[in-house]
């Protein structure tokens, strides 16, 4: 895994090219394999995994790679007046999701814009500049999950389903089955706040 020193590369502006593999971020995998899985998501806090994902028969017959992967490019620079270190760039990718409305599997575009700034404290927060999210950090040094791991996670729909009109649904659903379907457990559910917690820690 890359490991970046954000300080030294937001000093020389770096450009890096990023290709990170789904199994290299351990929540994100797992969050996937529960998002194409047949059975209910399991409820709780997310575990990651890297293990090799495991498609079902149906997510097969796409003839997707073993392990989908995300590219993109990273700009590293310095906050004027500040100095902190400001990371911007762009990851896409293509994943499988399963249609919680007709529970068919189907290929998701990942397009994801990361803006970040990475401050040491929180007492820091108020530096960050408009349009940027803080990340903190203690440490100049991190690696690629650590950097991008959050972005990507909440990135990924908590309800996942076929874009409008593509839903192999045969019967429209009544308003009462839709608000029954969106009380699914999501396996982000709460997501958010675990993220916070697991900063705070």
């Amino acid at each position: 895994m890359v490991h970046i020193n954000l300080k030294n590369a937001a000093i020389s502006e770096t450009e890096l090219a990023v290709d990170v593999a789904v199994n290299d971020l351990p929540r994100v995998n797992a969050a996937l394999m529960q998002l194409i899985a047949h059975e209910a998501p399991t409820p709780g806090p997310l575990e990651g995994t890297t293990d090799m994902p495991e498609y079902p028969e149906d997510v097969k017959a796409f003839g997707l790679p073993t392990v989908p992967r995300l590219y993109g490019e990273l700009h590293f620079r310095q906050c004027p007046g500040t100095k902190l270190p400001l990371i911007e760039g762009n990851l896409t990718g293509q994943v499988p999701l399963r249609c919680q409305a007709c529970l068919t599997p189907y290929l998701w575009q990942m397009n994801i814009d990361v803006k970040l700034a990475h401050i040491y404290k929180e007492e820091r927060e108020s530096d960050v500049p408009e349009g940027y999210e803080a990340f903190l950090h203690e440490r100049p040094d991190v690696t690629l999950v650590e950097l991008l791991e959050d972005d990507i996670l909440l990135s990924l729909p908590t309800f996942p389903k076929h874009p409008e009109g593509k839903c192999q649904t045969l019967v429209e659903e009544t308003p009462e089955e839709k608000e029954e379907v969106k009380k699914k457990i999501s396996p982000f559910a709460g997501l958010k706040d675990l993220l916070n917690k697991s900063d705070s820690e």
